[in-house]
């Protein structure tokens, strides 16, 4: 009886006849055989219920673990993504250990459009993770992790397969882009860093990685992948010095564009000085004439509110060739007694700092909220000043004026137009700027 685990599923006449036991053990005229009988079939129930049970014990320990570590692999980046058919036309971004940039593009768009690659899973990628990598206890790859300076190395990309289904589609044509994007800004929260002579150097994805990141992407697209092109897309510093062994110099974009490592470069310096000077034109500057606020040189007075003494310089030398006096609020007080009427671009070493400054010019009614700009790095700018505000504030964020430039280029590329174009657009600065209810400076999707 014992053998047969399952209630009544083999005869008991079997069980007998396989172990060559006697027949009469089934007759019940005997009480001491229908008790025994009894006992081993209470005993079998017992076996059969414990052994069913520690083998459903045994399976939810082991989906469980299977669970953890598909989660672990997640948060780590190592887990692949889905290739999934309702996951289509994604964008693969090179990011280096953090980016704002990416940050923000992942809450526009959501995981479903974006694939970053980044070198570390710090805590702010860890959130990112938790923010789109879960939907309740289901888990979904969101990126992937290669290690610093490894991005020329295969092993780094083992396992990895870019679907085919991720090529972008061209507009009213079969052809398939495979968009690459690369954001060589660095991580620094603070703006300041990007005005700095030495930001090529401090950015943790540098040119090199970048460009053999590329090149090792464009070997994961699936074998049957149909024929696409490859479009790849870097955001860096254009014109950093590359300097070879034998002391010849020439600036970023030359370099790239003479050995193909990119496609399209976008300039992390220009937009930004572009979106200022757009604000800047748009001030009341009549006001300031009536009120004789004008300084002698006929120039237009700009208060600049920055601890960093290299964003300053920057941003006075860049500014002067438009005809802008670019001082601090010290100066703008003593040679035009208040600084009220004069725009202030305020810019300290984090956001957050920044927003603060911006409150406190505004509570102590030094300035008014048409009259401040905040220059933030992180996203995060772009909402936090405006609560508890009569009027909109200004926020000129690079992140957010990055990711419209990814966007612009994006969508140039799928309705057809060529590299040379797109790179023209992004070179003349032929952008739009939003104009928007909450009055942000940053560029749409065309």
């Amino acid at each position: 009886m014992i053998p047969s685990v399952v209630w009544d599923r083999i005869p008991a006449t079997t069980i007998t006849s396989a172990l060559g036991l006697p027949s009469k053990l089934l007759c019940s005229e005997s009480p001491r055989l229908e008790w025994r009988r009894k006992r081993l079939q209470a005993l079998r129930g017992t076996l059969a219920g414990t052994a069913i049970l520690s083998q459903l014990i045994v399976i939810v320990q082991v989906t469980e673990k299977s669970k953890e570590a598909f989660s672990d692999r997640i948060f780590q980046g190592r887990e692949p993504p889905f290739n999934v058919a309702s996951q289509k036309e994604v964008v693969i971004r090179l990011a280096g250990k953090t980016s704002d940039t990416t940050s923000l593009s992942m809450e526009r768009w959501g995981r479903r459009n974006i694939f970053p690659v980044f070198e570390c899973s710090s805590q702010e990628i860890q959130r990112l993770v938790q923010r789109h990598g879960f939907l309740g206890n289901y888990g979904f790859p969101v990126f992937w992790r290669v290690g610093d300076g490894r991005y020329g190395d295969p092993d780094s990309w083992r396992g990895m397969k870019i679907p085919k289904q991720w090529l972008l589609n061209k507009t009213n044509s079969s052809e398939k882009i495979l968009l690459l994007e690369a954001d060589s800004v660095g991580p620094d929260d603070s703006i300041s860093s990007i005005f700095s002579s030495n930001m090529a150097t401090n950015a943790d994805l540098d040119l090199y990685e970048a460009t053999q990141g590329f090149y090792q992407l464009e070997r994961l697209v699936e074998e049957d992948a149909p024929p696409h092109e490859v479009l790849k897309v870097l955001l860096v510093d254009s014109q950093a010095i590359v300097k070879s062994g034998g002391g010849h110099t020439q600036s970023v974009q030359k370099y790239v564009m003479s050995l193909g490592l990119a496609d399209i470069i976008i300039d992390a310096r220009d937009p930004l000085l572009f979106a200022i000077k757009e604000w800047l034109d748009q001030r009341p500057w009549d006001r300031l004439k009536t009120k004789r606020l004008w300084g002698r040189k006929k120039r237009r007075p700009v208060i600049v509110d920055s601890s960093s003494s290299t964003f300053f310089t920057s941003i006075k030398a860049s500014l002067a060739p438009f005809g802008y006096d670019v001082m601090d609020i010290a100066d703008a007080e003593r040679m035009y007694g208040s600084p009220k009427d004069i725009p202030i671009l305020v810019n300290e070493d984090t956001s957050l700092a920044t927003i603060h400054t911006v409150r406190k010019l505004l509570e102590r009614k030094i300035t008014i909220s048409d009259n401040v700009c905040a220059f933030c790095g992180e996203k995060l700018g772009l909402v936090e000043l405006d609560s508890g505000q009569e009027s909109p504030i200004v926020t000129i964020c690079s992140s957010d004026v990055y990711d419209g430039l990814f966007r612009i280029v994006r969508s140039l590329a799928v309705q057809g137009y060529s590299k040379v174009e797109i790179q023209d657009q992004v070179d003349t600065h032929k952008f739009v700027v939003r104009n928007s209810a909450e009055k942000q400076l940053g560029f749409p999707t065309l």
